[in-house]
């Protein structure tokens, strides 16, 4: 017995009966026990679990979402009728629906702003690209490659060359006398932890309990439990390995210059700043199309179970 949590119905079917007599969309009710019928006791024992719930500004009846079951309901029927309705009309009084949560229409159409952004992702693989079999022809077959490649706008064209980048960033050389070898292991295990640690989301916002139930063993438990810390341990590791570059590379005499921090600065806000802009991008434009309908599941229990899990 899996102790499923969502009851996921068809999202297939319900958009197939849609228009037939009238438009249907897809949604998730959200309910739990009736407090009523469990009387003072619940409210009592359910802050002990979790805190938060005393912060949550819901109806009593309706401190977390713990159990989600999809219906197909006329379009007319917003996400504020549909509890009203279901429990005006339930055949389970043991529970009481608390919200309800719709899918858009799926595939959602495209817009201006995924147009804008998957131009500009091809453009930017044109550039790759190109600079990489410019990079290639310069290094293998153009006899005076070498010089070309020195200037500036064959320099700035080849930076995107995947044909050099690639060869530096898969390179089993050995390292050079100054890098810190023993830091790539330790930043292995701390990535690893990083994985372990959000691999536990992943069974939280699933339909199934068992899988997180299982976890509670005293290995795991040091894995996922103080998994809080695994980020904070992998920071830590990068700043040390930033800061001993930096020193390294930067005369004594310069650091004292407001020149050298201004110049620091901007270096790691051009380092980090696109490819977290890339990741942005892609989410706006394409995580629509990545979800589906399910999305519409997520509710505030997730989000405070994963959250109190950690922390343990």
């Amino acid at each position: 017995m899996e102790l499923t949590r969502i009851d996921i119905g068809s999202y297939a079917e319900c958009n197939a009966i849609s228009g037939v007599k009238y438009e249907t969309h897809y949604c998730y009710m959200n309910y739990q026990p009736n407090v009523e019928l469990a009387g003072n006791n619940y409210r009592k024992l359910l802050p002990n679990i979790v805190p938060e719930a005393n912060e949550l500004p819901a109806d009593p009846k309706c401190t977390i979402d713990v159990l989600e079951h999809a219906v197909c309901m006329p379009k007319s029927c917003t996400e504020e009728d549909l509890p009203k309705i279901m429990n005006a009309h339930n055949m389970l009084p043991v529970s009481y629906y608390c919200t309800a949560k719709c899918a858009g229409d799926h595939p959602p159409k495209k817009d201006a702003v995924f147009w804008i952004i998957t131009v500009f992702f091809c453009i930017v693989a044109l550039i790759v690209i190109s600079s990489s079999v410019v990079d290639y022809f310069l290094q293998n077959v153009i006899e005076d490659g070498e010089i070309m490649a020195k200037k500036p706008a064959i320099r700035a064209l080849l930076s995107f060359s995947m044909y050099t980048n690639a060869n530096i960033l898969l390179s089993t050389e050995p390292a050079p006398p100054s890098h810190i070898a023993s830091l790539d292991c330790i930043r292995a295990f701390s990535m690893s932890w990083v994985v372990s640690g959000h691999a536990l989301i992943q069974f939280v916002a699933g339909d199934s309990l068992m899988p997180l139930s299982r976890i509670f063993n005293p290995f795991l438990n040091t894995i996922y439990l103080n998994a809080f810390f695994s980020v904070d341990s992998f920071f830590v590791l990068s700043g040390i390995v930033v800061a001993y570059i930096f020193f390294r590379h930067v005369k004594k005499r310069e650091i004292s210059k407001p020149i050298t921090w201004i110049m620091y600065y901007f270096h790691r806000y051009w380092r980090l700043t696109p490819p977290m802009i890339f990741f942005i991008f892609f989410v706006i434009a394409y995580a629509q199309y990545i979800d589906g309908p399910v999305q519409a599941a997520g509710g505030v229990f997730q989000i405070i179970l994963s959250h109190k899990l950690v922390q343990i």
